[in-house]
């Protein structure tokens, strides 16, 4: 076998006999990175091969991690109990102290448990850290993209969102989601799935452009189909300077939508199975979500002025009551309805489908 090949994907010592282990001692591990300058293909054979390495002094583990990174070209974790192990800690990709004496000093992560079961945990807890890494920029992303193409359609006629309105959008809606949808738990089970670790990756990038059509695609019907209603009525432009916030039916239909896309967008986004529990166990996004949709419900039916339980929502927020009873109200929560169930599809599609397709097409060019 040459061992200068680069052109195969596989590894030279890929093609070695699958039944052989080596063992190695301090000063057997020294020979072998000797020969390695020389023989760079014996020393990458011997350390995909070895699976037991005995008496090794500390300045030996540490190059032990070294020389498997570096040849090996893989990530490799280390566990230690003592001070001897502090330089291979320090060199591994991810290290953890099973002792909180002198080797938690040099770990970057500590077990109370001392045995090697933290490894599993940490690995779930890892998987399911970068899943919610992404779905919490992939929703910030979002939010921010509903929020300015409302202020854009609005600034179209004249207008902006309402101060109160963008205080109940901040403090009520995002923040609260923000914070509780990355708390939901990892997933009890470790499996051999692998998320994704960079952002330029298509399925993530799909994700978020297909959300982004549909939201905006929402408001600009909303935003077009209330000027067609028989009680719309445009701002009189001697009633105000242009830019300031002021009431229009234009935007209580975006407020109204928008609140709806905010959470829906969270709720898609919250990717389960398998690197996290599913949504419905975290309990503070459940009461966070039940309170937004019921703030949705006051606001999309704010009763009239004479009727029972009577408040001046709309007031409060800067919106325009319709004078057609509830029938555009209907029609919005429809809207709202059709507009949740695409988002959700449409992620669910690209998370269970494409993405393995994707996934599935990677491995094929790898091989």
């Amino acid at each position: 076998m040459d061992s200068n090949q680069s052109s195969s994907t596989q590894l030279p010592w890929d093609y070695l006999d699958k039944s052989v282990s080596v063992a190695l001692t301090g000063k057997a591990f020294h020979h072998a990175l000797q020969m390695g300058s020389q023989n760079p293909f014996m020393l990458n054979s011997i350390l995909a091969k070895a699976k037991v390495y005995a008496r090794m002094s500390p300045s030996d583990k540490a190059l032990l991690v070294e020389a498997l990174q570096k040849n090996l070209k893989i990530f490799c974790g280390m566990c230690g109990d003592g001070a001897n192990d502090c330089g291979a800690l320090k060199t591994a990709a991810v290290g953890i102290s099973l002792s909180e004496a002198e080797a938690s000093i040099a770990a970057p992560f500590t077990s109370r448990v001392q045995d090697i079961r933290c490894v599993v945990s940490l690995l779930r807890e890892g998987k399911a850290a970068i899943v919610t890494s992404f779905q919490a920029f992939k929703f910030i992303e979002l939010y921010s993209v509903i929020q300015l193409t409302s202020a854009v359609f609005l600034y179209t006629v004249g207008t902006t969102i309402m101060d109160m309105q963008f205080l109940y959008i901040d403090l009520v809606a995002l923040v609260p989601l923000a914070i509780v949808q990355a708390t939901t738990g990892s997933s009890d089970k470790l499996t051999k799935d692998m998320p994704t670790a960079t952002l330029f990756y298509f399925p993530v990038l799909l994700s978020v452009i297909v959300s982004i059509i549909i939201q905006i695609g929402t408001q600009v019907f909303f935003f077009l189909d209330v000027r067609k209603q028989p009680f719309y009525g445009p701002i009189d432009a001697e009633d105000f300077e242009f830019g300031d916030a002021t009431p229009c039916y234009e935007g209580t239909v975006l407020f109204m939508v928008a609140n709806a896309q905010y959470f829906m967008t969270c709720l898609a986004f919250s990717v389960a199975w398998p690197f996290r529990k599913p949504w419905w166990t975290n309990r503070g996004f459940v009461i966070c979500i039940i309170l937004i949709v019921a703030m949705e419900g006051l606001i999309l039916f704010l009763p009239h002025e004479g009727e029972q339980f009577y408040l001046d929502w709309a007031e409060f927020f800067g919106m325009i009551d319709f004078p057609d009873d509830y029938n555009y109200r209907f029609w919005i929560l429809l809207g709202i309805v059709v507009n949740s169930i695409v988002t959700v599809l449409a992620e669910k599609f690209i998370v269970n489908v494409i993405t393995k397709k994707w996934d599935e097409r990677n491995d094929r060019i790898k091989a």
